[in-house]
C-alpha cells in the first residue's frame, strides 16, 4: 500500500519508509522536493491517485495516523 503525508507529517516519511512502508510526503510526489513550506492546495493532492492511477492513503493529524502508526 502507498502512503502520502501531508506537509504537517512530512518528517514522518522517512521514518515510514525506514520500517519498510512505501511513504512520501505530499510535496515529494507533488513537487519533487521535500520543501513543506510549499503550498500545495487539497484539490491538487485530491488530483494525485487519479491522475497515478494508484491506490494512495493520506496520513494527516487525524485518525489515519494512528492507523498507520499501530499497523508498524
Amino acid at each position: 500500500m502507498k502512503y502520502m503525508a501531508d506537509a504537517s507529517l512530512a518528517h514522518i516519511a522517512p521514518k515510514l519508509r525506514d520500517r519498510g512502508s512505501d511513504c512520501d510526503a505530499v510535496q515529494l510526489l507533488m513537487r519533487k522536493n521535500e520543501h513543506s513550506q510549499e503550498h500545495i492546495s487539497d484539490g491538487e493532492i485530491a488530483s494525485i491517485p487519479k491522475k497515478d492511477k494508484v491506490a494512495i492513503t493520506m496520513i494527516d493529524s487525524g485518525i489515519t495516523f494512528e492507523k498507520v502508526a499501530l499497523s508498524l
